[in-house]
């Protein structure tokens, strides 16, 4: 996986960064594939707010977590939850629709030609 970091309009020090890198780290058991590129960009508003935006492109899938906050570890946090959600929700839909379309297929090799319906 691999981590890029934007910074617009603050400066994110050590201590910051390796918030980020666990925090990003734990998406491995969401992302299957580990050639993955993580963008991550953090930024200031002029009403002293923090803005952290979350980005990652799945082949036919792309994902965007994008929250603010007061501090960047509080704005990160959030953007981070966001993009775990999207995730999560996309492959449980992935999940139904393959139980669904394997419950079908079932049927239709179940179904003698003589039966009545």
């Amino acid at each position: 996986m691999k981590i890029k970091l934007y910074q617009n309009g603050t400066t994110i020090d050590e201590k910051q960064k390796k918030h980020f890198d666990q925090k990003l780290t734990k998406l491995d058991k969401y992302l299957t594939n580990p050639n993955i590129t993580i963008e991550l960009e953090i930024e200031k508003d002029k009403k002293g707010l923090f803005r952290a935006e979350i980005q990652t492109k799945i082949p036919g899938q792309r994902y965007i977590g994008e929250e603010e906050g007061t501090t960047p570890e509080e704005a990160f946090d959030l953007a981070i939850e966001s993009l775990k959600n999207q995730i999560r929700r996309d492959k449980e839909k992935r999940r139904t629709l393959q139980k669904r379309a394997n419950l079908s297929i079932k049927k239709k090799m179940s179904i003698d030609d003589k039966a009545r319906f």
